[in-house]
């Protein structure tokens, strides 16, 4: 999720992020770009159907994880579940 998280979150936490890339030895290249070649080179899955995660249980995950805390602390604000959808669409 943390790529796409990332990408999601660029447009109010370029700066910040831009630390992440450079971390990564990307300088320059969207943080999101940067930690999903840092997952792939590891061999780690990079989406939820890799581990287990359904298609139609997407809506039921966005639904409940509205109920997090972590949610309504984002830099940027998501307004309800249909943001949280698209997150997992583009993850999924």
């Amino acid at each position: 999720m943390l790529p796409h998280v990332l990408r999601f979150n660029e447009p109010v936490t370029a700066e910040r992020q831009a630390w992440v890339s450079e971390a990564l030895a990307r300088p320059g290249a969207p943080a999101g770009d940067a930690v999903a070649a840092l997952i792939a080179s590891l061999g780690l899955p990079n989406r939820l159907r890799d581990v287990g995660v359904r298609e139609n249980q997407l809506d039921q995950i966005a639904e409940e994880s509205m109920h997090d805390r972590w949610i309504h602390t984002n830099p940027r604000s998501i307004d309800g579940p249909a943001t949280i959808r698209q997150l997992l669409d583009a993850a999924w």
